[in-house]
């Protein structure tokens, strides 16, 4: 029984011991635990540096582009951010890993094209253009395809069908045909009208844009001061 007591002592006091430990290592305001230390990527730049890449766009390339002299008769601002919101990349990433693993393609990585909106009220194709002549960016997943790291979409030989994956390079003028746009339609003809997909085409395009596009706001940017 003596032998049973200092035990259970060992054991509370290796327990309120353990207590004292993590509640140190908690928020001392909050209590909640640490936060992990996520290891930088090898890619992040110094602040610094993205000032002088910011400024070397601003007095090397915004000059030429401001040149432009665009058909709609409104006054011509180069670009200078795409905005998305975390919420989208988070949904790209997902839908174009979705659609990959669909495809039975591998993932490597994402290309960022620069484009341009046509100075035109439409596409070619049909759809509206918001933001006509300003420049833009058009994201791609890519993967390999004979040793070389391609854009693709992914395509089936029937709606619903089996997919496989279409590399976009060599396909020139051809890509103009490909519409891969999926759209969504009310259903009204229940009692609780819901959200249907309708796959118009056995083509699905994984290219992102439609990015909130910003010219040079009247006021300070991230990286433009007056000060």
């Amino acid at each position: 029984m003596k032998n049973l007591k200092q035990t259970f002592k060992v054991i509370l006091i290796l327990g309120v011991f353990s207590l004292l430990m993590v509640s140190c290592l908690n928020d001392p305001q909050t209590g909640a635990p640490p936060t992990e230390d996520i290891v930088q990527p090898d890619n992040i730049i110094p602040v610094s540096q993205a000032k002088e890449m910011y400024d070397e766009y601003t007095e090397k390339k915004v000059p030429l582009l401001s040149q432009i002299e665009p058909n709609n008769g409104l006054e011509y601002h180069p670009t200078r951010y795409i905005e998305y919101s975390l919420e989208d990349l988070k949904h790209y990433i997902d839908y174009i890993e979705s659609e990959s693993e669909k495809a039975k393609v591998d993932i490597s990585g994402v290309r960022i094209y620069l484009g341009a909106y046509p100075d035109a009220d439409k596409f070619n194709s049909g759809g509206k253009i918001k933001y006509p002549n300003q420049e833009s960016i058009l994201i791609t997943p890519i993967a390999k395809n004979n040793g070389e790291e391609m854009a693709y979409f992914t395509r089936s030989n029937k709606v619903g069908g089996e997919r496989y994956p279409v590399f976009t390079k060599g396909l020139g003028k051809e890509l103009l045909t490909v519409n891969g746009f999926r759209t969504r339609k009310m259903n009204t003809g229940s009692m609780l009208p819901f959200l249907t997909v309708q796959d118009t085409t056995e083509d699905r395009s994984l290219t992102m844009n439609r990015g909130f596009v910003v010219p040079p706001p009247k006021n300070d940017d991230d990286f433009n001061s007056q000060n």
